[in-house]
């Protein structure tokens, strides 16, 4: 990606549509943003940002199928509330089945063997930039389902629905995004073929 980001400074300089220097926007330890002026006032913007994996968590009752959502307060969407799967970045040092470990720990409170995971490929995410997600997905035990119906916090809270109920959000466009959707119509596929 840096080189990319490079290339494309390079090619706005060269046909003269930048001026002055490169002022960063922000950096984290998963993304950073650049900003830069053509001669024209224009604004200019580019964004590095770090790989990300999506979970879905589920479990079986009977004869049908549930997944965990996660709801969260989103304050650059007007602060208003969204159900999404549970995910985030890769770190520098981690392998995408690590950052579900963590983000399965950090986000719903329950600890899993990494062995447990099960990947279902890739897709591109689109945010500000396009960015791979690794999607996975993992049965859950009930203990494991417990733990999560017990854990809350200020910005997250649980949400267990059918997988029935979490395709129609899907269809009707009312879950937090692509990544939470696709792996919804994957595991749907994958147990009732569409």
């Amino acid at each position: 990606m840096k080189k990319v980001l490079k290339v494309a400074y390079w090619f706005l300089k060269k046909i003269g549509k930048v001026s002055g220097k490169k002022s960063v926007l922000f950096k984290t330890d998963y993304m950073s943003a650049w900003r830069w002026t053509a001669s024209n006032g224009d604004l200019y913007t580019a964004v590095k940002t770090a790989p990300a994996v999506v979970v879905l968590p589920y479990f079986k009752e009977q004869d049908s199928h549930y997944v965990v959502l996660i709801e969260q307060v989103r304050p650059e969407n007007d602060n208003r509330k969204t159900l999404k799967t549970v995910g985030g970045y890769i770190g520098e040092k981690e392998t995408p089945v690590q950052a579900v470990v963590r983000n399965l720990e950090n986000k719903l409170g329950i600890k899993v063997e990494s062995n447990r995971i099960i990947s279902d490929g890739r897709m591109l995410g689109y945010t500000v930039v396009e960015i791979p997600v690794n999607i996975f997905r993992i049965e859950l035990n009930y203990d494991e389902i417990k733990k999560i119906t017990d854990f809350n916090n200020d910005t997250i809270t649980t949400r267990i629905v059918s997988l029935k109920q979490a395709l129609d959000l899907a269809k009707t466009n009312n879950l937090g995004d692509d990544s939470t959707a696709v792996p919804i119509y994957r595991f749907y596929w994958d147990h009732y073929r569409l």
